[in-house]
């Protein structure tokens, strides 16, 4: 057999395997239009009319095809509901089409893809069922910032050293948007039950700032929590250093390469001082329920933010020798993750040294973490003055330690 043949042999087999995965999950649900052995004849036909020269032959079989389903389907309602097997029926004939002609790479995730949604009914359903009005709004409002104003914006640079940039500053605003409605779903699944160390984790995906602004009322209000307010918020301000060097990691990989051992310290440092916190700190933390990140207006102040920041650095930077630490140490009392970004793109662009761009971004978390120490002294009416205050403090000069005087 030539090696076109074994070619053509290797498509259609894994054609009809996609076929024979997606047709045993529906002879699992019971379909009454198409079960294991259906499936995988579709994906047959649909391999063959791709190896068709033209797009005659494929195009026939889906409408033959279509024809074939609307009029099983008239005497086969009541097992499926809906229109879900045809579907899956004609994303199976397509995804056998591509597999003969692209490919079998994203065909075979295109197949696993249609097996999974059909799997995992129930449980779709029920996450729909657990997301509020305002959930799903917010998420609407995601797909409009990543999927409509991110692709139209302009792709151009001007300003000093072409520091602003509309779509680069907008992608970091879906990048920032997308942490912080992924941690907030994640919250609505699992942070009414899964207790402290969940709360604290996925509040500091969240918001740290608004994490420890809330627990601090709540400590203040009422006293007895003051532990397990402590242990969520600790969390919850350990979280930045993982963000810090995820956000460096995406926009700079450079950076994040050559400041891998100093920001790791610096994370394990935020691990250690949470850790002290927390197993302290045993209880439940129901009472706090995080505020929907999803906001227009958030995302639009964000990235106005993120753009200001990263004019300041640029300008300080060129003009006056130094003035980007000030700008780190300013900007990040309430925003690490502005400082975060804005100096990881200057240093994909040249215009910072690496070694100053994650100096920068540490320097802006231990000012942020100051910050925190105030802002759970006074709210908490001095509740967590010493269970987390003093720590927070004890953060903040080892995170600055390491980003002054690590060795260059």
């Amino acid at each position: 057999m030539e090696a076109d043949d074994l070619q053509t042999v290797l498509r259609i087999s894994i054609a009809v395997l996609i076929g024979a995965l997606v047709g045993l999950q529906r002879e699992q649900a019971q379909s009454r239009l198409g079960g294991v052995r259906t499936f995988p004849l579709v994906a047959l036909i649909g391999a063959l009319a791709g190896f068709v020269p033209g797009p005659w032959a494929a195009a026939a079989g889906l409408l033959a095809l279509g024809a074939i389903l609307a009029t099983a389907a008239r005497g086969s309602r009541g097992g499926d509901g809906g229109v879900t097997t045809e579907m899956a029926m004609l994303a199976t004939y397509l995804i056998a089409v591509y597999a003969s002609r692209g490919s079998l790479a994203i065909a075979g995730v295109a197949g696993a893809a249609v097996a999974v949604l059909l799997q995992f009914k129930p449980e779709l359903h029920g996450a729909v069922d657990k997301l509020g009005r305002e959930d799903m709004r917010a998420i609407m409002r995601f797909a409009v910032v990543a999927m409509i104003i991110l692709p139209i914006l302009p792709d151009q640079s001007f300003g000093p050293s072409g520091t602003l940039n509309p779509r680069e500053s907008w992608l970091m605003v879906v990048l920032v948007v997308g942490l912080s409605l992924a941690g907030y779903i994640a919250y609505k699944f699992a942070g009414k039950r899964g207790g402290m160390l969940t709360a604290g984790l996925l509040g500091g995906t969240i918001s740290s700032t608004a994490t420890a602004f809330g627990y601090s009322r709540l400590a203040a209000r009422q006293p007895r929590t003051a532990a397990v307010s402590g242990g969520v918020v600790a969390l919850a301000c350990a979280v930045v250093f993982v963000r810090i060097i995820v956000e460096i990691g995406v926009v700079a990989p450079r950076v994040l390469l050559q400041g891998a051992l100093p920001l790791s310290l610096a994370a394990a440092a935020a691990a250690v001082f949470a850790a002290a916190v927390f197993l302290r700190s045993q209880g439940d933390a129901d009472g706090i329920e995080p505020k929907n990140p999803g906001g227009m207006l958030a995302a639009v102040g964000f990235g106005a933010g993120y753009a200001l920041v990263g004019l300041l650095m640029a300008l300080g930077h060129e003009r006056f020798a130094g003035s980007e630490w000030l700008v780190a140490a300013v900007s990040g009392l309430t925003d690490v993750d502005a400082v975060t970004l804005s100096t990881a793109r200057l240093a994909r662009g040249g215009t910072l040294e690496a070694d100053t761009a994650w100096r920068l971004a540490l320097v802006a978390a231990a000012s942020n973490t100051l910050f925190k120490a105030g802002l759970v002294t006074v709210v908490s009416r001095r509740a967590l003055a010493v269970r987390l205050g003093l720590p927070l403090l004890g953060l903040c000069a080892v995170t600055a330690a390491i980003a002054l005087w690590w060795p260059a």
